[in-house]
């Protein structure tokens, strides 16, 4: 029929706060063309019709698949993001490192031995008490108010949205609350799989960051997961993913649509000003399996 939908790409409305002010962007998500509709450009120009908003247009691509068809109409890829997987226990991680020695992968052998003896090491005792599978508090909302303006580019996160992807079925997520007497310094959110969406800690509390990732691995060993998450661009947080035990497995990269404000571009083409939150992408919908 003449008025078929032949093709559909959604985009998610997302809060970016850029030096805490806020814009409103659009977050790239899941794109389907009917087979009538392929190799004909059409995946190209709903595109271009999306960034032709006077919105900010962003999303994560695998590297190098994506990267070709957003890169010939104009993205500006971030390489800073990769995707890092902590193995549910010592013996799988001794187990991969086995199996890459086998295959004379000796680079990425090394990589993961290194992951390996930090994970062996002994937690590092902290006054910081996490608690797991944790209710919302009023006092999460204090905590975002206070963290969020001090990123550079950041995506808007509420206590009634953390709540929600708690107790939504489809996503039944786990909230980590880290406390310092009595003080809220950090929090994580992880899907029931393993997949880590979000980690936001107080840049005060050093020990925040390395407390949080101790119980998500302490809750991963008993649920028999592998963790997983998108390690951010900013050194602080991703020194503490890496030094955690997490593997770099496959090249994530974020990409935005250059604006019509070359300093806005410049500003945003920066990888260490980027800490969004993967729960507000379609990163929910991933299948760990792939990795």
């Amino acid at each position: 029929m003449e008025n078929d939908i032949i093709g559909a790409w959604l985009s998610i409305p997302v809060q970016l706060r850029l030096n805490g002010r806020k814009k409103t962007a659009n977050w790239l998500s899941s794109t389907a063309i009917a087979r009538k509709g392929q190799r004909k450009g059409l995946g190209r120009k709903i595109y271009r019709k999306i960034v032709s908003s006077e919105q900010i247009v962003l999303g994560v691509g695998v590297v190098p698949a994506s990267q070709a068809l957003y890169t010939s109409e104009g993205a500006k890829f971030l390489h800073a993001d990769l995707f890092g997987v902590r193995r549910a226990s010592n013996f799988s991680a001794f187990r991969d490192f086995l199996r890459l020695l086998r295959r004379f992968r000796f680079g990425e052998a090394k990589v993961h031995l290194a992951a390996l003896l930090r994970r062996l090491r002994p937690a590092k005792t902290t006054e910081i008490d996490v608690e797991t599978d944790a209710e919302t508090t009023g006092d999460l909302n204090d905590f975002f108010s206070v963290v969020l303006p001090r990123l550079p580019i950041t995506t808007d996160r509420n206590c009634d949205f953390i709540q929600w992807m708690r107790r939504h079925p489809r996503f039944c997520s786990v909230v980590f609350l880290a406390r310092q007497k009595g003080v809220l310094v950090g929090y994580a959110l992880a899907r029931q799989d393993g997949l880590i969406l979000d980690l936001l800690v107080n840049p005060d509390c050093v020990d925040a960051s390395a407390a949080l990732l101790n119980a998500l691995s302490d809750w991963a060993r008993r649920e028999n997961l592998d963790l997983s998450s998108i390690l951010t661009g900013i050194p602080e947080i991703r020194n503490s993913y890496l030094g955690a035990g997490f593997v770099p497995k496959h090249d994530f990269g974020l990409f935005f649509a250059p604006t019509e404000d070359p300093d806005l571009n410049e500003f945003l083409a920066n990888p260490e000003r980027w800490y969004v939150s993967m729960a507000d992408s379609d990163l929910w919908s991933f299948q760990l399996d792939r990795f």
